[in-house]
């Protein structure tokens, strides 16, 4: 194997990153068990045609994957599988030189995606490199190329309404390799970390899943779907204290770090290297002050995240209340008292620290009134404290007066119902229809419906009228739905029902057997009721795809068998590739008629041997197939 200039730097970036990675301080689980699990979607890419710019990040497991087992099922457009051609490799190179960090993209060698991998999904061989950037990649990733194609988005972008979209990836091997996942349309983030907004302002809006297929969403704008390394600080307890008290701080990282290290005021920390510390601030240490957290990337940037720390001091305070009589007053210390005078207290502030306050206790008086009032049965009486009441009884509500000392009234309400008439009413209707109740409202469902009507009783209550509504009717269910055969084909129509009457005039059975378009129909009649369903059938002739590749040829100028060639009918589309035994693509032809001629390459005689093809045929009907394989060259 000849190592090039380009596939040694490859292959040091990547020593590189495995290096950088296996000496921080903190363990990450960065692969699965599984065969892969998709990490994230671009949904919403920058660039036109977006179809052309929308990624997939995913990560492997622990075994090697193909990217010709590989199939995804869109939420829009169709698979077209991977391209891995000259085209691509230009653009993964000019990918390249816009990373500005230590990130680094390359194809997987022969389409084998080695275990434990990064990998970024594109949805075209035809990418805009300056559309999505990648300038802030500190990762090696593979990345591979849906073949051209697809110029229309694959995802679904911002809409207002609820709108979820699946998204599956498999590999033929191993046995069950697949991950799904879904996300809501409706949710998507625009670039201001909200809802909605123009076309622009949506750019960038990402799903992410975390391992458990759990989506999550974000917007990074016009960059590709990877995580710049980052660190977050916070505390384990609270960063507003008292003096003299201590605290602990904890870092958390985007992406593996070599390390990181603790500064503060004129405290201590009790270690200024791990990724969990405590602080004890110094005498000096007064006010509000950030503590600061610094690492280096493994690119070597240097990332900072601070946390904001409050000393607190107790405070002094005085407070003036009213209470009206037989009301109990709550002291800030936690006691009570219904009792005028002047109580202190010693407690905690809202800033955790000791706070005197005083508190002076005024105790004003209350009065009191009765009414009586009187509703219908089923009414409810609303009380002068706003509750509702239904019963007769007696009921006694405490009300803010409208007195200079703002205490509460005590209205006492004697409340009376008076009861209702009430009367039932049976009846029958089909399937279909309507039944107008005693109330006007129209109903088609089975069931007890209840309507309250004034009555001209002496009380003037209301009447309950009850309607027990019983709804006869036939039921069929046509099972087979609209669908298209071809002329030599029949169809089996079944039908689930009782008395059953077809379109076609064959009746007392459940299935006939139809050969002809047509709208067919069958109806079933129960209990004086009727009901029917229907299905369209199609009949066309059908497209016949055949088509032969050779496994051996003889290009030895005897006209016999010269060429290696693809013959059959229905091919609208041809294009052929062929391979030598180390992967190198040594032909190509575009057309039904194409073929190779097995002669020369690169200045010299193919030599006899067996040679790896691929071939992509577009059908008359516009649909797309990929074959390859291998055929012997002879002479």
């Amino acid at each position: 194997m000849i190592v090039t200039n380009n596939m040694f730097a490859s292959l040091s970036r990547i020593l590189l990153s495995f290096v950088l990675l296996a000496g921080g301080s903190y363990v990450y689980g960065q692969f699965p068990a599984t065969c892969f699990e998709i990490e994230s979607i671009l949904v919403d890419a920058c660039g036109s045609p977006e179809g052309e710019n929308e990624m997939v990040r995913f990560v492997t497991g622990p075994s090697a994957l193909d990217v010709n087992n590989m199939t995804a099922i869109w939420p829009n457009n169709g698979w077209l599988g991977i391209c891995q051609n000259a085209g691509t490799a230009n653009s993964v190179s000019n990918l390249n030189a816009t990373i500005q960090s230590c990130g680094f993209l390359l194809e997987p060698p022969g389409g084998i995606i080695p275990a434990n991998s990064k990998v970024l999904l594109i949805t075209s061989e035809n990418i805009n490199t300056t559309a999505n950037s990648f300038a802030n990649l500190s990762d090696t990733l593979y990345v591979i190329f849906q073949c051209a194609g697809n110029t229309n988005g694959h995802f679904a972008n911002w809409t207002s309404t609820l709108g979820l979209r699946t998204l599956i990836i498999s590999f033929t091997n191993p046995a069950g390799c697949s991950d799904t996942v879904t996300y809501d349309r409706s949710v998507l983030l625009n670039q201001n970390g909200t809802i909605g907004g123009t076309a622009a302002i949506r750019d960038g809006a990402l799903a992410n899943f975390d391992w458990n297929n759990t989506v999550s969403y974000d917007n990074l704008g016009c960059q590709a779907p990877f995580v710049p390394a980052t660190i977050s600080t916070n505390g384990i307890s609270s960063l507003s204290i008292c003096p003299g008290d201590s605290f602990q701080l904890y870092a958390q990282y985007s992406s593996p770090i070599p390390g990181i290290t603790w500064n503060g005021q004129t405290g201590t920390f009790s270690s200024s290297n791990n990724d969990t510390t405590f602080y004890f601030p110094g005498v000096n240490d007064t006010g509000s002050f950030y503590l600061t957290a610094t690492g280096i990337s493994n690119c070597g940037d240097t990332i900072i995240d601070s946390l904001l720390v409050t000393i607190n001091s107790t405070s002094v305070s005085s407070q003036n209340v009213s209470i009206c009589q037989g009301q109990v007053f709550s002291l800030p210390g936690g006691g009570t008292t219904a009792l005028a005078g002047i109580y202190t207290d010693t407690i905690p502030n809202a800033n955790g620290c000791d706070s005197i306050i005083t508190s002076t206790l005024i105790v004003n008086a209350i009065n009191s009134s009765i009414q009586n009032a009187t509703i219908c049965q089923g009414q409810t009486f609303t009380l002068p404290g706003g509750n509702g009441a239904t019963i007769s009884g007696q009921y006694t509500d405490t009300l803010t007066n409208a007195s200079a000392t703002g205490c509460d009234s005590i209205v006492t309400t004697n409340l009376t119902v008076n009861p209702l008439s009430t009367s039932s009413i049976n009846d029958t209707i089909c399937q279909g229809q309507s039944y107008q109740l005693p109330g006007g409202t129209s109903v088609t469902s089975a069931g007890a419906y209840t309507d309250t009507l004034t009555n001209a009783s002496a009380n003037g209550c209301d009447s309950i009228i009850t309607v027990n509504l019983t709804v006869n009717g036939a039921s069929v269910n046509l099972i087979e739905n609209d669908t298209t055969i071809c002329s030599d084909e029949f169809l089996t129509l079944h039908a689930l029902g009782s008395n059953l009457s077809w379109s076609n005039g064959v009746t007392g059975v459940d299935s006939i057997v139809v050969t002809t378009s047509g709208i067919y129909t069958v109806s079933s009649t129960t209990n004086n009721c009727s009901a029917s369903d229907q299905m369209m059938l199609i009949v066309e002739d059908c497209l016949v795809q055949e088509f032969l590749i050779p496994n051996v040829f003889t290009p030895n100028h005897d006209d016999n068998n010269d060429r290696f060639t693809v013959t059959g009918s229905g091919i609208m589309d041809l294009n052929g590739s062929i391979y030598n035994r180390w992967g190198e693509k040594i032909y190509d032809w575009v057309g039904p008629g194409g073929s190779w001629d097995g002669h020369t390459h690169a200045g010299a005689e193919v030599p006899a041997g067996t040679y790896y093809y691929i071939i992509q045929i577009t059908w008359n009907n516009n649909e797309t197939e990929i074959f390859n394989g291998y055929v012997s060259l002879m002479r």
